[in-house]
Parts: structure tokens; sequence; C-alpha cells
């Protein structure tokens, strides 16, 4: 980051609306921001967007928290930090996520979880009521 004309390293949290991001090829965009200034800076989305390629970034462009710098150099102004981020709020919309438990998925859990034939101790019993020890395994035929 840029304070006070020289570039200084910072904790993430110390990263506040409106500082200077120095970029390099390595670095983890820390704060959504504005491109300033950019020397052929690539930035890998792929985390958060899925897109492969990385992304040519020119002056006037966005750059997100949580993609990575892969080449050139750059600076961006801080736009989006903390709560305010976009990996932020990535993170906090899937912990809002939860599963459904509906009596489907509990029937098909219940079924996944029954013996199979040929499978379990001797004297368990199947679902129909037979009994492991009278069951035999089925065997896949040889050409």
């Amino acid at each position: 980051m840029v304070r006070d004309g020289a570039v200084a390293e910072v904790d993430v949290g110390a990263v506040v609306a409106d500082d200077l991001l120095e970029l390099r090829a390595g670095d983890q965009v820390v704060a959504d921001g504005a491109v300033v200034a950019s020397d052929r800076l690539e930035v890998d989305e792929s985390l958060l967007t899925g897109e492969s390629d990385p992304v040519l970034k020119a002056a006037g462009d966005d750059v997100r928290s949580g993609s990575v710098v892969v080449a050139g150099t750059g600076r961006a102004r801080a736009t989006g930090v903390g709560d305010q981020a976009h990996a932020a709020r990535l993170t906090a919309e899937a912990r809002r996520f939860s599963a459904v438990r509906s009596e489907l998925v509990t029937g098909t859990n219940r079924v996944a979880a029954v013996d199979r034939p040929g499978h379990g101790r001797s004297g368990d019993r199947c679902c129909c009521g037979a009994s492991s020890a009278a069951r035999t395994p089925v065997r896949g035929r040889r050409p």
C-alpha cells in the first residue's frame, strides 16, 4: 500500500477506503478498488468469477478482493474494504446457505444406509427381512 508517498506493508485490517494499493505479481487483492495505474497488470479472478484466463487491467478498471495479481504491476484506489469488499460479501452469502431437509432427502439417506445384499455381518437383516447369512454376493461375469 502507498501511504505518505511511500510503499508500506500494512495488515489487511488496516486498509481503509481511499487507500492507494500497490499491486504486484503474486499479491492477493485485499480490497475492492479502481485501477489508477497499470503496467501490464493481469489479475486472476477465477475464484470469484470462474473465468480461467487472467484479465488485463487498465486505468479505470475495477479489481476485486480475493483475486490474485499474476503479472505486471499497478495501483488501485480502495473502494470496498472489510465487510463491504466483494470477497467478504461472498463469504457472508455462503454462510447464510443452509441445506434443505425434506422427506425425500431423509428417505434417500435412510435407503443409502440400508445393508446391501452380500454386505454386513452374518445374521443381519436386510430391509426385506432376509438374513445376510442367506444372501450371496452377486459376482460380475467375465468375458
